[in-house]
């Protein structure tokens, strides 16, 4: 911004005089864009260019959160790219897989070390394409084959639980079933309808419990 300089004056007789100028320190400017959300990964790149700074640029930093107490506050530092632009791989896994609206901002800590807020915007994230299905095998309706797929972007995962339960009579059959790492992203587990004896709909709802110990 704009600086103020006083030259003051004094003469032999004791009298002040005094001059005046000013100069300006120049705002750096940037562009910030967000990519399109990788389904599978639970990411986003985000990009800043056309970055202008007199003095350099010693820092790119976006910080990005989803929860309005930022909660989940992450201060991304930005990799400057060989076409001069600053990008970062924004991760839900580093936001408890929070869905909903994420906010992004952009500072600059130019070649003075002052850090100035340039820009801001808004993404949409969704969780990752996990699947959840229910198959009766064999065809007899004794056993189903319960199993969450796809859920490998999830990271590190320490365990799947699978809460199911017919409607009829509520929650009075509640069985948690835990699950079955067949490969990677993939769990699965039997349920055996005679440990239920309820005929009708079931629900199932799978619960993953990640490395942190925050569950989804």
């Amino acid at each position: 911004g704009t600086y103020n300089v006083h030259a003051y004056i004094t003469l032999a007789n004791g009298s002040v005089k005094t001059k005046t100028t000013t100069f300006n320190v120049s705002r750096p400017t940037a562009k910030l864009t967000v990519g399109t959300q990788d389904k599978e990964k639970g990411t986003t790149e985000v990009t800043v260019s056309n970055i202008q700074s007199k003095s350099g640029i010693s820092a790119v930093l976006i910080p990005v959160w989803s929860q309005g107490n930022q909660s989940d506050l992450v201060w991304y530092t930005a990799q400057n790219q060989t076409d001069g632009t600053y990008k970062i791989t924004v991760d839900m896994g580093n936001h408890n897989y929070n869905e909903g609206i994420y906010r992004i901002a952009c500072y600059i800590v130019d070649g003075n070390g002052i850090q100035t807020g340039i820009a801001s915007t808004t993404c949409e994230m969704k969780l990752p394409n996990t699947y959840l299905n229910v198959k009766d095998t064999a065809g007899t309706e004794k056993e189903f084959q319960v199993t969450l797929g796809n859920a490998s972007a999830y990271g590190n995962i320490r365990q799947v639980q699978f809460a199911v339960w017919s409607v009829q009579g509520g929650q009075d059959d509640l069985i948690w079933y835990g699950a079955e790492k067949k490969k990677a992203g993939t769990w699965t587990k039997t349920v055996k309808i005679k440990d239920h004896k309820t005929l009708g709909t079931y629900n199932v709802h799978a619960y993953i419990t990640l490395a942190n110990g925050s569950v989804k």
